[in-house]
């Protein structure tokens, strides 16, 4: 593959140099939760992963190295997944969108993070994002699951903001990024 047709890399460790709402270590924890279930799924780091819905694209994935201290850290399958799907998508907006995150959302709102204009001056609240991981699943599994996120996100449809919903599933990899 000539160079100007290599992917793009999605670097998951960029997560430890922080964004307005995740700290240096919460980037980094976030990062490690994605190499968990990379790693578990047999994948090697520069594995692509497609990205379909908004757009079609595919990037290499890259991630720090994991140890047994992060795999004991990440026991939890679930919580591994769902942290390790934020991560992911955290990148995703940033490398695809006019958007990153600048805020954690309540419960309540029926998303997981507030988004913000790359270009603004203020932090201000410019889209939604809501975000699910799936650590082995089919097409089918992931579809089901971006209409119950976009469902779920009519909690905060009040605001009139965008809504992104991404689905990471690990087993591929891919994802499933829709704007509305």
């Amino acid at each position: 593959m000539s160079k100007s047709h290599r992917p793009r890399a999605l670097k998951l460790g960029r997560l430890g140099n922080g964004y307005p709402c995740i700290s240096r270590p919460s980037g980094f924890r976030l990062a490690s939760a994605a190499a968990i279930c990379l790693e578990e799924r047999k994948h090697e780091v520069g594995v692509l992963i497609g990205v379909s819905g908004h757009c079609e694209i595919t990037f290499s994935l890259h991630w720090p190295e994991t140890t047994g201290q992060l795999r004991r850290e990440w026991a939890d399958p679930q919580e591994a997944t769902e942290n390790g799907a934020v991560a992911v998508a955290i990148l995703l907006v940033d490398m695809i969108t006019d958007y990153h995150v600048v805020e954690r959302a309540y419960k309540t709102t029926g998303i997981d993070y507030w988004l913000g204009k790359k270009d603004a001056f203020l932090l201000q609240k410019s889209a939604r994002l809501e975000v699910s991981g799936i650590r082995q699943g089919d097409g089918k599994q992931v579809d089901s699951r971006v209409r119950a996120k976009l469902k779920q996100s009519e909690q905060s449809k009040v605001t009139r903001l965008p809504i992104i919903v991404i689905v990471v599933e690990f087993g591929a990899p891919t994802a499933v990024m829709v704007i509305k």
